[in-house]
């Protein structure tokens, strides 16, 4: 059987599938593909993982926010690192209640120690290991170091069509007022996710491959359970690094990725592998 090649998908799927101009930002390439079937869409998703060294994840987005490459939340501002540090570090501090406790955080990997487990007695109420507090506070609307990906096509592409609004909410505080509760009202309970009225008048819809590199197997280095190194950056299963007590990760198909080029500029590549979207991108995104 002859070997597949994203011109014979091209020529195969002519009147479905186009090859647009690639979009570049920060040394980072990102080829984008326009897609008008779910067959084509299939085929080429498919063709990506076939030629890729290592994990294939996605990423689904209603609208491209500039600079087109997608980035964590807490690293899309003009914040130093060292200022995104403190604000990981203050999360960690109230999560796990341990009195803003000096944490070695570096900026080039994420927090992998699991020497301060968080009690029942804590803001986050499930224990947990330390390493995992980053990554599920984005889950649930906190801005982290962590880029929301998922192994499910079936699940980006729901996020590619959902919209993400701000509401209104009561003021949960009474009395004196509680960082915890501020923390939480500020950036958790007032989102609301939904699908539009009608999908079918969604002009565009989004979806980022990404491949993290070969996965690296090292006799001797022990990771955290859900936690993978690929050459290019980390990825933490969902499913395996959280309980099921919280159902968000689970009902996504969470991956998450921590990956140094993204989160500070020069430190690495992430191989963007495609950017498909539905129904062609126009000229003045490009």
């Amino acid at each position: 059987m002859k070997r597949w090649s994203a011109e014979k998908i091209a020529s195969h799927r002519a009147d479905e599938l186009h090859v647009e101009n690639d979009i570049c930002c920060n040394g980072l390439s990102c080829p984008v593909i326009s897609v008008d079937t779910l067959e084509a869409l299939i085929q080429a998703v498919g063709y990506l993982s076939y030629i890729s060294d290592g994990p294939v994840l996605y990423r689904g987005q209603s609208s491209l926010y500039n600079p087109y490459v997608p980035r964590p939340s807490l690293c899309r501002s003009s914040a130093s690192s060292d200022s995104r540090l403190r604000t990981v570090e203050n999360y960690l501090s109230v999560s796990g209640r341990w009195n803003n406790e000096a944490f070695d955080i570096s900026k080039f990997k994420p927090i992998l120690s699991s020497e301060k487990p968080i009690t029942n007695h804590s803001a986050i109420a499930i224990k947990l290991e330390s390493y995992c507090v980053e990554p599920l506070l984005q889950h649930y609307g906190i801005q982290t170091r962590w880029l929301d990906l998922t192994d499910s096509l079936c699940h980006a592409l729901f996020f590619s069509v959902v919209k993400d609004e701000a509401i209104n909410i009561v003021d949960l505080s009474s009395g004196e007022s509680s960082v915890d509760v501020n923390l939480v009202s500020e950036h958790v309970l007032n989102r609301s996710v939904r699908l539009p009225p009608k999908c079918e008048e969604i002009n565009y819809c989004y979806l980022y491959v990404l491949s993290i590199g070969r996965e690296n197997h090292s006799p001797n280095s022990k990771l955290p359970k859900g936690i993978r190194r690929c050459a290019n950056g980390w990825i933490l299963d969902g499913r395996k690094a959280f309980p099921s007590t919280y159902l968000r990760p689970h009902s996504q198909h969470s991956f998450m990725l921590f990956a140094p080029s993204l989160v500070n500029e020069g430190a690495g590549t992430v191989k963007i592998l495609s950017q498909i979207d539905r129904g062609g991108l126009g000229p003045a995104l490009l």
